[in-house]
């Protein structure tokens, strides 16, 4: 978690601790079709255009994985809580959707008004 909150704060965006933490929980969860399911996802997540272009758009909305969320995850894995680590990995990755769907949607947003403000300019030249 402390790696993951020192990454937090270079401007790269690198989440390697973050994809490691991840790991870690599924390696420990002793189920291979886990363990497989999570590593698949980091792969796409890192060799995928689409993914990357997403976490590009995460990044530039300030974006980035959150410290809290994961020391709620680590907290009640240690406290051999399964309930509560289910629901703090539940609410942890609802989160990230979210995110990622708002900084998608950010980006349409910011994108729609600078169509809007060409257009205006556009126009304003033509009646003057």
């Amino acid at each position: 978690v402390q790696q993951i909150e020192e990454e937090n704060k270079t401007p790269d965006g690198k989440e390697e601790a973050d994809a490691a933490f991840h790991l870690a929980i599924a390696k420990a969860a002793r189920n291979n079709a886990l363990f497989d399911t999570v590593e698949r996802l980091w792969g796409l997540r890192r060799n995928s255009r689409e993914a990357a272009l997403l976490h590009e758009k995460a990044r530039h909305a300030n974006i980035k994985p959150v410290v809290d969320e994961h020391t709620a995850i680590l907290t009640a894995l240690r406290a051999r809580d399964p309930k509560a680590a289910r629901e703090a990995m539940r609410a942890h990755l609802s989160q990230v959707l979210e995110s990622l769907l708002f900084a998608t949607e950010q980006r349409a947003v910011d994108e729609a008004r600078r169509t809007m403000q060409a257009r205006r300019e556009r126009f304003s030249r033509v009646t003057a």
